[in-house]
């Protein structure tokens, strides 16, 4: 079992308990803390960076729940198939560089580690 997979289960482990002692708002908390957590300890460890989210602003990766994950810059424009307008960003997380190509601002990205 990945490190990864073993926080992940931990965090859902300790999740549950709230849940069953009647703390589903605190359990809602610290589930989105820990999403940030665990992108980042995945990304440390080069193992898959999960899909994100572009901010309604469009400067910022997150979570599901909106908790900010890294800055985002964009970096071109791109058409996608039957000519889609696609943006190209970039992010660090990290330290590790990734890349990917959405639809823009609300939109989920998904990232590759990038080569340089």
């Amino acid at each position: 079992m990945s490190p990864t997979v073993a926080l992940v289960a931990r965090a859902q482990r300790t999740a549950d308990r709230l849940r069953a002692a009647g703390q589903s708002e605190r359990a809602n908390r610290f589930c989105g803390r820990a999403e940030v957590c665990i992108t980042r300890h995945a990304a440390r460890l080069g193992e898959l960076v999960p899909t994100l989210y572009v901010s309604s602003d469009g400067r910022w990766l997150t979570t599901w729940p909106g908790n900010r994950v890294a800055r985002l810059e964009v970096t071109g424009a791109a058409r996608g198939f039957n000519g889609v307008k696609l943006t190209c960003y970039a992010a660090t997380i990290e330290g590790r560089r990734y890349h990917g190509r959405g639809l823009g601002a609300g939109m989920y990205l998904n990232l590759r580690p990038s080569k340089r």
